[in-house]
């Protein structure tokens, strides 16, 4: 009886017999004969260091905000994407809300995240483009998470140069912020090898989910982006794409359409 991973099959349907996926996701499988995965030295330093902060540049701090009093079975049900704004700012407290709520951790002191991560070593890292001027001037940010800022990477892009990194017309040109979970690959490889590059993903997944229930609690729209132009995204964040690179996008707007 034939199955459907026999050659025949995949080739009826012009399938390449060894993709690329398809080589990755078997050579980063954990087999039963693998030993187990232990916290060495150099992992443990990562997992105390795991944060990324730009020392020449300044951090714009950003208010808490209020807490989010919708419940959580609510935000959940009432999530949709949505693709068009109002095409006005954002206020600093709905920014510094969404970035806690989704990548912050409330206390300085401790590694840890409001989202799970692998072994507690955090690839990711968060930015944040706002277009709309207001009282965060429109700027590319890094989020500082252990003091809770912004710390500007470059000037203001316009809608269009962020627009043409992105599939959907005019989904991040009325956005109030447009969000970039990327990864430092190597904080999670220095103890998974190349599983981490598989948590890393699962991971900006968990980001993304709470960027969107955060949103509905305070009354927003979001859309999660996986369509867009790597290199272009890299180039606004001034990363290489290759130890650091994008790996999802989130718009966030206030509900409405543009006059």
């Amino acid at each position: 009886m034939s199955t459907v991973d026999e050659p025949a099959h995949w080739e009826m349907f012009g399938k390449p017999l060894e993709s690329v996926s398809e080589l990755y996701h078997e050579h980063s499988k954990i087999r039963a004969s693998a030993p187990g995965f232990a916290i060495t030295a150099e992992a443990a330093a990562v997992m105390r260091a795991g944060f990324k902060t730009y020392n020449a540049t300044e951090v714009l701090p950003l208010p808490h905000g209020p807490e989010l009093q919708m419940p959580l079975g609510r935000a959940i049900q009432e999530r949709r994407s949505v693709r068009t704004y109002a095409g006005t700012p954002l206020r600093p407290e709905a920014i510094g809300t969404l970035l806690r709520h989704a990548w912050g951790n409330g206390d300085p002191n401790d590694i840890r995240r409001i989202s799970p991560s692998a072994g507690a070593l955090f690839p990711l890292e968060v930015y944040a483009i706002v277009l709309q001027e207001g009282a965060i001037p429109a700027g590319v940010y890094h989020y500082d998470v252990r003091r809770h800022g912004l710390q500007r990477v470059s000037g203001g892009p316009s809608p269009t140069d962020l627009q043409h990194a992105v599939f959907v017309d005019g989904l991040v040109a009325t956005s109030g912020v447009t969000f970039v979970i990327a990864a430092v690959f190597a904080r999670a490889k220095i103890k998974y090898g190349e599983r981490g590059y598989r948590f890393a993903l699962l991971e900006a997944g968990h980001v993304a989910q709470s960027f969107a229930l955060a949103a509905v609690a305070l009354g927003l729209g979001s859309c999660t982006i996986g369509g867009f132009v790597d290199d272009r995204v890299h180039e606004l964040l001034d990363v290489d794409g290759v130890d650091e690179a994008a790996l999802s996008l989130v718009s966030v707007g206030i509900l409405g359409t543009t006059v």
